[in-house]
């Protein structure tokens, strides 16, 4: 599995990650992808997006705001096929002291520490 952050910068009152996964998760039963678990860490609901920034320097962590596709828990389509890539992106709040690092928290991964916001 592969997760690529491609942008996190500051937009507005909003820190927007931007990043590049190659889908490898399949619906169980079925032969599509369930892209759903690599946010919610659970192959079975899309209930929840679990994805986080973290300021590890001042102590705080910031929950989705917007994904983008315009709703709260999820930025993918249903159906994608094993090996693609896909560009998703989500926005949370900004944090409330200036840092210039952030982490990022995604269920299926764990943490990506140490990245430059612009």
């Amino acid at each position: 599995m592969r997760l690529d952050v491609v942008e996190l910068r500051t937009v507005g009152p909003f820190v927007q990650a931007g990043y590049r996964v190659r889908l490898v998760n399949q619906t169980p039963g079925g032969s599509n992808l369930y892209y759903a678990s690599l946010f919610n860490g659970d192959v079975h609901n899309d209930d929840g997006y679990g994805a986080e920034l973290i300021d590890k320097a001042h102590g705080e962590v910031l929950g989705v705001a917007i994904t983008g596709q315009g709703r709260p828990l999820r930025d993918w389509e249903d159906g994608e096929h094993v090996g693609a890539v896909k560009y998703g992106w989500a926005l949370f709040p900004r944090p409330s002291q200036k840092t210039g690092r952030l982490s990022f928290y995604v269920p299926a991964f764990g943490v990506l520490d140490n990245l430059p916001v612009r």
